[in-house]
């Protein structure tokens, strides 16, 4: 949260602490609980699931971006636990990157009708979407590529911590991907 937090409201003389401490005690939440910040002359309270959904959309966002993925990855933990649809568990920071640089070579996706859930403690979400992609350069194991477009509904669960992505896991139905770029798998 620190990284939303402002130095200063816009009372005279109010410090953040101050008003956390406030709304806190307004909201009967624990002062931990809420972050504030300033939106212009307003001052926003997030609660732990706000907070989480910022991150959640802001993960979508990066992604759709494409090129430098170095903003993307910030919002994942060193240790990202990474479980591939339909495939093992890759772990860390450096193994997410080789992923995302193998999906950039291979697909072109982008991330679209997306709802996000959240726990209320901010620690669990879950996102509904559809991924839109062209499928560019062979895959290892999948059908030759020929540049065929797909439409996917699919799915991701979250697990956040310290305000980042501690683990990320999304599915979908590879057999209806293999049946839109017309294959098998090798």
């Amino acid at each position: 949260n620190e990284g939303l937090v402002s130095p200063s409201c816009t009372r005279p003389g109010c410090e953040i602490a101050e008003c956390n401490s406030a709304i806190s005690g307004i909201l009967g939440m624990k002062s931990s609980a809420v972050s504030i910040f300033k939106i212009g002359y307003r001052i926003a309270v997030m609660t732990p699931r706000d907070t989480t959904l910022a991150l959640i959309e802001t993960y979508y966002q990066r992604f759709n971006a494409g090129g430098d993925r170095t903003s993307f990855l910030e919002l994942l933990t060193d240790d990202v636990e990474h479980p591939v649809n339909q495939g093992g568990i890759e772990c860390g920071k450096a193994a997410f990157r080789q992923f995302l640089q193998r999906m950039d070579r291979c697909y072109r996706e982008r991330i679209v009708d997306v709802v996000v859930m959240v726990s209320t403690d901010g620690l669990h979400a879950a996102a509904e979407f559809t991924v839109e992609g062209a499928y560019l350069q062979t895959d290892d194991g999948l059908p030759p590529a020929r540049g065929q477009p797909y439409r996917l509904p699919a799915g991701a669960f979250f697990h956040l911590r310290g305000g980042q992505v501690a683990r990320v896991a999304v599915h979908y139905n590879l057999a209806e991907w293999m049946r839109q770029v017309g294959g098998s798998a090798v």
